[in-house]
């Protein structure tokens, strides 16, 4: 279940990556992986939002937010800044 709820989110962000210039979010997208060990969603801005682990554009793995409302994992340092947390 869970590879395919990535294969979804993954053809999401592939779609969506080719037109960056006509997202409305300010934060990058990010390709999901796996969810993390010990993170459960929360609420921040009445959105509901979860750490997980994505694949930045260098290919390298890292932490992202997975937005619930959108089905979209986003750039973790996006996020951060975003919502002014430092």
């Amino acid at each position: 279940m869970h590879a395919d709820a990535a294969r979804t989110r993954h053809a999401a962000v592939a779609a969506l990556s080719k037109s960056q210039s006509q997202r409305t979010t300010p934060m990058k997208l990010a390709e999901f992986i796996r969810l993390r060990s010990f993170e459960d969603p929360f609420i921040l801005s009445g959105e509901k939002w979860q750490f997980v682990t994505v694949r930045r554009s260098d290919g390298a793995e890292d932490i992202g937010v997975y937005r619930f409302s959108t089905d979209l994992c986003h750039d973790y340092a996006d996020f951060r800044a975003m919502f002014n947390l430092s």
